[in-house]
C-alpha cells in the first residue's frame, strides 16, 4: 500500500542519513524507540525489524494477524494482549515461538514444506 511504501522510504532515509543505526550490537530497546519515533512505524514493524534485520531472539511482532490466527484468537486488542501474555512464557526466545506459529499455519505436510525450494 502507499502507506507502507512511505514507511519503508522513511526508515531507509533515516538509515541513509545516519539518523537511525540498525546495528544488531545496539540495545534493542533503543532501536525500538528510534523506530517508533518515525512516522508510520508501529509495534508490529519494530518486532519484525528486530527479528529479521537485527536477529533479536526475543522480538515479538505484536498484533501480527498470523500469530493471532495460529493461537486461535479473534483479531483485536484483546487478542494482542492474549498473544503478549502467552509469549511471556517463551522469553527470551519469543521470536522462535513466533516463527513456529507462522509455520504452523502452513497446512501442507512437513515433508512438502521442507522440500518447497527443491527442484525435480
Amino acid at each position: 500500500t502507499g502507506g507502507r511504501a512511505r514507511t519503508v522510504r522513511t526508515v531507509a532515509t533515516a538509515v541513509a542519513r545516519g539518523e537511525l543505526d540498525l546495528d544488531p550490537c545496539r540495545d534493542p530497546d533503543e532501536i525500538a524507540a528510534e523506530l517508533l519515533a518515525l512516522r508510520g512505524v508501529g509495534p508490529w514493524t519494530v518486532g519484525v525489524v528486530a527479528m529479521r534485520a537485527l536477529g533479536h531472539p526475543d522480538a515479538l511482532p505484536v498484533a501480527d494477524l498470523g500469530l493471532v490466527k495460529a493461537l486461535g484468537l479473534e483479531a483485536g486488542r484483546a487478542a494482542n494482549d492474549a498473544l503478549e501474555a502467552r509469549a511471556e512464557a517463551w522469553r527470551p526466545w519469543r521470536a522462535y515461538g513466533a516463527m513456529h506459529l507462522w509455520t504452523s499455519l502452513d497446512d501442507r505436510p512437513a515433508v512438502q514444506r521442507s522440500n518447497k525450494g527443491a527442484t525435480k
